[in-house]
């Protein structure tokens, strides 16, 4: 039996995409790409990486290894830098990667991902997912879910063929929009249904509500939507639990972008910018704070405000690991809003658009030299505006965590990575680590501890009238940046009770004379380090994020070396190759604390 795709037990996640791509050659495209063109270049377009990692997502036929406890996205990946063939037996075809997976005969036989000029796409016969949106009380289409996508890609036009649970749609005539159904029928055999034109949305699914009720009982109660007043109709999913997926006709159709989801028959598909996985273990604490994210698709509704955002947010990735301490309720606060945040900033400063706007000009022109995602030399001015929405994004979280007089006196570390294009920006506070490992091998950490024994460190907490004392702010927190811990926020006044300078014995503590301004600053803040590196896309190979309960039994290089192994044996599987190295941490190094890692890997190194 034909498997189902990952998610038809659970609701699916929007979809988004960028701009349609340009028009090629359909058999050009169906080639690959040619030796020497400028898709195969190392400066390749920041919309899209050299190479392209496809997820396999059906529920039957996943690979028969036992999951390990503590992974986070274990799946099956398949990597190409021109191709993939999709076929159901094994042969046919040349160069690209062969993924060989059962195939229905309805959209059977041999298919292809491939690379163009401008991105990834794929071959006629294959059914790429709709967008979601949501329906208003009137059942109009919410009114900005259709404005965020190229909403042409979807438009129903005679002979499009699209397909809801087992049940296939063709569009058929030329005046009035007629829906030729065929599959789950009761009696068996096909039936047309003309969908009536109107101001409000034509809902179809299993509901006696919907305006047309299909007997499949594959189809959410409300499934799909056609929305008639526009020409011509446009298709939308409605949050189903099985997706609508629409039959391309051309390789220049429909545009892959991450998080795209397509079934060759009744086989899934997703795609990742990057092979990713991780593990979150509590080891022999009593109770778990860690707490990890990663993004890979930054584009919704909500924060598309044009078309140079949305660009934009596609090729943005935000990975995050927080380590809590003095209860979770600071790093799960983190979990729930960092991403969005940094989403929000990014649609909310103008410098990226006006940034943009330039890397289109130059993308355009062919010349990628002074460009921000690749030519120019890191800290200069061009990423400034990057680095200021990073630092107002960590202090926002901050302020509106700690603001709640009556809320948890908890903290939490945070190491960031996020790939602004090929940019790697790493943001951090506390002593969490990212940590890159280039090709063959060498480590670069991109992150410096904020430990209360740095010199630097230790002297602004000086200068605001605080101490040291056991390697601890204050003789109690082990490190000196950090979001919550608000009682460290308020200043040395604010630790006395609100008493002032002349409050306190002989107006000094530890020795250390105090005036109004010094005793209100904050001895440990949440203002963010930030270093960034330009990334090769054919050379670096992987990211490594994590907490200090790794860091504490494992150097940088001794983690990296250790995950870079396993990954060479695993040939990827980054979930496998963390829950490994978080348990040789705690089983084998004996570390005391939670241990949380992510890694995300940049390229498939092991089939150098």
């Amino acid at each position: 039996m034909a498997s189902r795709p990952l998610g038809s037990n659970r609701r699916s996640a929007p979809s988004h995409y960028q701009r349609s791509i340009s028009q090629v050659n359909p058999d050009d495209a169906a080639a690959g790409p040619q030796e020497g063109s400028r898709e195969l270049s190392r400066r390749a377009s920041p919309f899209f990486n050299p190479y392209c990692c496809l997820i396999f997502t059906t529920s039957e036929d996943e690979d028969d290894r036992p999951l390990l406890s503590g992974c986070i996205n274990r799946h099956k990946v398949f990597w190409s830098n021109s191709f993939f063939h999709i076929t159901s037996e094994k042969g046919g075809g040349e160069g690209g990667t062969r993924v060989y997976r059962p195939l229905d005969e309805f959209m059977g036989g041999g298919k292809r991902v491939m690379k163009t000029p401008t991105g990834w796409s794929v071959s006629p016969g294959i059914g790429v997912k709709v967008p979601t949106s949501r329906l208003l009380p009137s059942r109009s289409l919410h009114p900005t879910s259709l404005s965020t996508h190229p909403t042409h890609i979807w438009s129903l036009t005679p002979s499009t063929i699209f397909t809801a649970g087992n049940t296939v749609f063709t569009v058929v005539g030329e005046g009035p929009l007629v829906l030729r159904q065929k599959g789950s029928l009761e009696e068996g055999g096909e039936k047309e249904v003309v969908v009536e034109g109107g101001e409000e949305a034509y809902v179809v699914g299993r509901s006696g509500e919907a305006d047309l009720t299909v007997t499949d009982r594959e189809l959410s109660r409300f499934h799909f939507a056609i929305t008639t007043s526009t020409t011509p109709p446009i298709l939308t999913d409605l949050h189903s639990t099985n997706g609508t997926y629409l039959l391309t006709s051309s390789p220049t159709s429909t545009p892959l972008t991450p998080t795209s989801e397509f079934v060759v028959g009744r086989t899934g598909f997703k795609v990742s910018r990057y092979e990713w996985g991780g593990c979150e273990k509590q080891g022999s604490r009593r109770s778990m704070e860690d707490k990890t994210v990663y993004e890979d698709w930054l584009v919704t509704r909500e924060c598309v405000n044009n078309d140079i955002v949305r660009m934009v947010l596609s090729c943005v990735t935000v990975s995050a690991v927080f380590d809590g301490h003095g209860g979770g309720e600071c790093s799960e606060y983190l979990e729930g809003r960092f991403v969005e945040r940094i989403r929000r900033g990014i649609g909310e400063c103008e410098g990226v658009g006006e940034i943009w706007k330039a890397v289109e000009r130059r993308e355009r022109s062919g010349d990628f030299e002074e460009d921000i995602f690749y030519g120019k030399v890191p800290g200069d001015e061009s990423s400034a505006p990057i680095r200021e929405l990073l630092k107002t994004a960590f202090l926002d979280l901050d302020n509106t965590f700690i603001s709640d007089p009556n809320g948890p006196a908890a903290g939490s570390t945070c190491a960031s990575a996020i790939m602004f294009g090929n940019r790697l920006f790493a943001a951090n506070v506390g002593d969490s680590r990212v940590v890159l490992c280039r090709q063959g091998g060498n480590v670069i950490e991109m992150t410096n501890d904020h430990k209360p024994t740095r010199p630097d460190e230790a002297q602004r907490v000086r200068d605001a009238g605080g101490f040291i004392l056991h390697k601890r702010v204050m003789g109690e927190l082990a490190i000196s940046r950090a979001f919550g811990d608000k009682g460290f926020k308020t200043g040395v006044r604010g630790m006395l009770g609100g008493e002032s300078s002349s409050d306190s014995e002989d107006g000094k503590i530890s020795g250390t004379p105090m005036d109004e301004e010094m005793s209100s600053q904050p001895l440990v803040i949440a203002e963010p380090e930030i270093t960034e590196i330009l990334t090769d896309p054919m050379g670096d190979e992987f990211i490594l994020l994590a907490c200090d309960g790794l860091f504490d039994v494992f150097s940088s290089s001794d983690a990296v070396g250790f995950a870079r192994n396993l990954l060479l044996q695993q040939k990827g599987d980054p979930a496998a190759v963390s829950s490994m190295l978080a348990n040789e941490a705690i089983n084998v190094r004996r570390s005391r604390d939670n241990v949380s890692v992510i890694i995300i890997v940049l390229r498939p190194f092991w089939e150098d």
